[in-house]
């Protein structure tokens, strides 16, 4: 930085005899050529102006005038500092390579390609904000399960679905919510970054969703559903569980506290998102009469000094839940032997795209955490019963339960409709109203399976 000019242009002279004397310049002689002087820390030229001379009463001797010669005012411009820049920050390297890897899948699936283009420049925005935010920059290096990169990876399937561009009742899309989680401060020890990755599998796979080795079977099931049928609802209430210093709602306007028992990592393996859902869900199930701690999965009734042993939920319970998640009235039905009755309602609620919830003697052994166990019915075709167990991938088939067979990665199995209604205790469903029930159940009399009311 130049801080003085002063004698920086002052010639050397050799001086023999007298100085010469100098012909006094007139204004119109003082004129500086135009040149270009580039300021520091900055690209934009100065033009030099047009510098008239002092007039002759403030004129200094000619002497005076070589020692220190007049200084333009563009080169004075130099000492003011650089207008500040608004360019665009650049993205750091970890951010390319996650943007670069999610690019790589995209060209791998044309849907996701056709599907991105009739977005709008907003929604492709926001896209972009999602996957450059410097929170997934934070949890790159995360060792769980879920990470930016397998984020990525995701990502495209998630956006050919459309589950991206789900609205939820109150208009506002699942990109929306995901968006504003990533700007809102998080209840600790939960990363920003990690349950953004963590929620992105859950929505392009609900199959992700697991209750690994805790007797949350009613609560994993009811997540799946939500993931599954109202996907930007279930990334509104997750959004609002992770909040730091924030009560979330459900849909019918009840507050869902989160349970401080499920923020810190319980060596369950299940991801922060699902610990937090699922812990939180239980506590919700008994409305304040009862504390679930999360750490050694059971219930604490208020006043009393006696632990409950058992972590399930009855099905008036889990009916409860379902209706204060999915906000619809859902039906509790326990299972007395009449198989007709159940498999028409069954098939109709499927047929009608909705997913039915049942309860099973698992384990002949009353004392086993998986005793009573909760799944989801994905159809029955033949003489077959397809289920998702929460189990998830940790479902393997063989003899520890009813037979059954694995059919896919994430808890999917099938067994024989023998050994499905011998096992049933109970179902729940979404209600329907009077006239539709019985006349689905007297087709389904008369014409058997296929005669099942649709729409």
């Amino acid at each position: 930085m130049i801080h003085s000019l002063s004698g920086l242009f002052t010639p050397k002279l050799r001086v023999h005899g007298p100085l010469p004397v100098l012909q006094q310049l007139q204004p119109q002689d003082m004129t500086l050529p135009r040149e270009s002087v580039t300021l520091l820390s900055s690209s934009t030229p100065v033009i030099a102006e047009k510098v008239t001379a002092p007039g002759p009463e403030k004129q200094a001797p000619p002497a005076a005038r070589l020692s220190s010669p007049p200084v333009p005012s563009t080169l004075i411009m130099m000492e003011a500092p650089a207008p500040e820049s608004h360019s665009k920050p650049q993205q750091s390297a970890l951010i390319k390579s996650l943007v670069g890897h999610f690019n790589n899948k995209l060209a791998e699936n044309p849907k996701a390609q056709d599907a991105l283009n009739n977005w709008t420049p907003e929604q492709r925005a926001q896209l972009d904000g999602l996957m450059a935010h410097p929170s997934l920059e934070s949890a790159f290096l995360h060792t769980g399960r879920h990470t930016p990169t397998k984020a990525m990876e995701v990502l495209p399937g998630l956006i050919a679905s459309g589950r991206l561009l789900d609205k939820d009742k109150t208009g506002k899309t699942t990109l929306d919510h995901l968006c504003e989680l990533q700007g809102q401060p998080m209840e600790h020890p939960l990363e920003s970054g990690v349950v953004t990755s963590e929620l992105l599998a859950n929505l392009a796979n609900p199959g992700e969703i697991n209750q690994r080795n805790r007797g949350t079977c009613t609560v994993t099931t009811i997540e799946y559903f939500h993931c599954a049928q109202q996907p930007s609802d279930y990334t509104r209430l997750v959004k609002e569980l992770v909040q730091e210093d924030a009560k979330a709602h459900f849909q019918t306007g009840k507050v869902c506290w989160t349970n401080p028992t499920g923020l810190k990592d319980d060596h369950s393996q299940r991801s922060s998102v699902d610990r937090v859902y699922q812990s939180s869900m239980m506590q919700a199930a008994y409305d304040g009469r009862a504390l679930y701690n999360n750490l050694n999965d059971s219930f604490w009734t208020i006043g009393w000094t006696r632990q409950w042993r058992d972590s399930g939920l009855s099905h008036e319970h889990s009916g409860y839940l379902l209706e204060q998640a999915l906000g619809t009235k859902h039906q509790v039905m326990e299972y007395e032997g009449n198989q007709k009755r159940f498999e028409a309602d069954i098939l109709r609620a499927h047929n009608l795209g909705q997913q039915v919830f049942v309860a099973m003697r698992w384990s002949p052994d009353k004392d086993d955490i998986h005793a009573n166990h909760a799944l989801a019915i994905e159809k029955i075709e033949g003489d077959k019963v397809y289920l998702r167990n929460p189990w998830g991938d940790g479902e393997t088939g063989g003899e520890n339960g009813p037979p059954r067979e694995l059919v896919g990665e994430h808890g999917q199995v099938v067994m024989s409709k023998s050994d499905f209604f011998d096992r049933l205790n109970g179902a729940i469903r979404p209600q329907r109203n009077f006239f539709n029930v019985w006349a689905n159940r007297i087709r389904y009399h008369f014409g058997g399976e296929k005669a099942i009311l649709k729409g």
